[in-house]
C-alpha cells in the first residue's frame, strides 16, 4: 500500500526529511475550522482533541487542487510511503522505533491509516446531533450506551469523527492515522519516492535531492510532475538531475 504528502519547501519539511520525521498535528491547528464535526463542541474538543494528533495522507499524487493548495502551487514535493513488510516493523521494533509490546495493527503506519468519509451537511448534522455538550450530559449519554452494552459504540462514534469531512473536500482522497499525545512520530512507511512540483526550482530540487542521497540505492526514486503539451494531465517521469536542474551551475 502506499499514501502521499503533500509537502511545501522550507525549514521543517526538509528537517523532516533529513532526521526521519513526520509531524502530526492538533486538529485545533487544521486550516478548515469545519475539519472533525465536533471541533465546535467545546466539552468533546477537551476530551478527545487536546491529545489527538493526525497525519493526513492521500491515495493520489496527480491532484492539481492539493498540488496547488498544499505545495504552494506547484512548488512543493510529495512524499511517496510505502508501508513496511512485518520484518522491517519487526526490526523497527528491537531499535525502539516502535514499542515492542504494540500489536502491528495499532502502530502508526500506512497500513493503519484510515479513509475520510465524505459526507453532506446533513449527513454530519446528523452524526453530531445530541452529542453530549457538558460532563453532566456525556456522563448520562455514556450510561444510556452501557446499560444497552453499547459504550464502546460511542467512544467509536465521537472519535470516528476525525474521519468525516464535507463532500466539498472528496477530490482529496484522504487518509489519516491517529496517535495520541506525541507530535513528532517516526515516518508511517518507507519513502520510496519523492515528486517535484512542475514549479519547482531548480535549487530546492537539488536540496531534497542531496538529502535523500544517501538513502536511494535503488529504494528512493525521485520524480518530476509534468504537464503534459495539448492535454490537461498531469503527469509522472522519472527525474533526470541534467535537464531537470536547469541554471543549476553545481554538480548534484
Amino acid at each position: 500500500m502506499k499514501l502521499y504528502k503533500y509537502q511545501t519547501v522550507n525549514k521543517n519539511s526538509i528537517s523532516c526529511l533529513i532526521n526521519k520525521f513526520v509531524w502530526f498535528s492538533s486538529p485545533n491547528d487544521f486550516n478548515d475550522p469545519y475539519d472533525t464535526p465536533i471541533i465546535d463542541n467545546d466539552f468533546l474538543r477537551s476530551i478527545n482533541f487536546n491529545n489527538e494528533k493526525i497525519y493526513c495522507l492521500s491515495a493520489k499524487n496527480d491532484s492539481f487542487l492539493m498540488w496547488s493548495h498544499y505545495c504552494a502551487s506547484h512548488r512543493g514535493f510529495c512524499i511517496e510511503f510505502t508501508d513496511y513488510t512485518d520484518q522491517e516493523i519487526s526490526e523497527l521494533k528491537q531499535k525502539g522505533i516502535f514499542p515492542k509490546d504494540a500489536p502491528n495493527d495499532k502502530l502508526t503506519t500506512v497500513r493503519n491509516a484510515k479513509p475520510v468519509q465524505y459526507k453532506s451537511t446533513e449527513a454530519i448534522n446528523k452524526h453530531v446531533e445530541g452529542f453530549p455538550v457538558n460532563e453532566e450530559h456525556f456522563r448520562k449519554y455514556f450510561e444510556d450506551y452501557k446499560q444497552r452494552g453499547k459504550e464502546q459504540e460511542l467512544i467509536d462514534l465521537i472519535h470516528g469523527s476525525s474521519f468525516i469531512k464535507h463532500l466539498d473536500w472528496s477530490y482529496e482522497e484522504e487518509y489519516r492515522i491517529i496517535n495520541i499525545s506525541k507530535n513528532i512520530v517516526h515516518p508511517p512507511g518507507k519513502i520510496t519516492g519523492v515528486y517535484f512540483g512542475v514549479k519547482m526550482s531548480s535549487l530546492d530540487k537539488r536540496s531534497v535531492g542531496m538529502v535523500l542521497n544517501p538513502d536511494l540505492k535503488g529504494d528512493c526514486n525521485l520524480y518530476q510532475m509534468y504537464r503534459e503539451k495539448g492535454t490537461y494531465t498531469l503527469r509522472t517521469r522519472e527525474f533526470n538531475h541534467q535537464t531537470d536542474l536547469e541554471g543549476v551551475d553545481i554538480v548534484y
